[in-house]
């Protein structure tokens, strides 16, 4: 069940060409900019969404770790599912693994902390609705970012 360290590299990989990134990132640049009155170059909006190896090698040099994967999966449901039958440990949000403590199931905290950041992509063909608009105003402000200058 061991994940070679090459495999894992390539999958992190994949999110570069899961969404075609060069050509969607006009139409994503266009709707940050209505969104946030701030200009996002093509290339900035490229940079951000995609991935580098060294990203994931310098986040596991960052803490010394060795990553030694034995079972992945993409859903915190079945991440917690499989801690729970004691497969082993998940590192998950704190926040959306909650809802599936059962049993002996523990939280503990993970030093050193994780930023869970988010982004959110729409539509620039579509008018977000009512309730689109209403969660984005929620929102607090962007920083200003190195990458787009805004």
């Amino acid at each position: 069940l061991g994940v070679h360290r090459d495999d894992m590299v390539e999958d992190y990989l994949l999110t570069n060409t899961a969404v075609d990134l060069v050509g969607r990132a006009p139409s994503i640049a266009r709707q940050l900019h209505k969104m946030t009155g701030r200009v996002a170059f093509d290339d900035a909006v490229v940079a951000f969404l995609g991935v580098e190896p060294a990203y994931l090698e310098a986040a596991f040099a960052e803490v010394g770790a060795v990553p030694r994967i034995q079972v992945e999966t993409h859903t915190v449901a079945s991440a917690c599912a499989l801690a729970a039958r004691g497969v082993g440990v998940a590192i998950v949000n704190e926040d959306l693994a909650r809802a599936y403590l059962r049993g002996q199931t523990v939280l503990r905290r993970f030093t050193p902390g994780i930023i869970h950041e988010y982004a959110f992509a729409v539509s620039s063909a579509v008018e977000p609705s009512r309730l689109a608009d209403a969660f984005f105003a929620m929102l607090p402000p962007l920083e200003p970012s190195p990458v787009t200058g805004g």
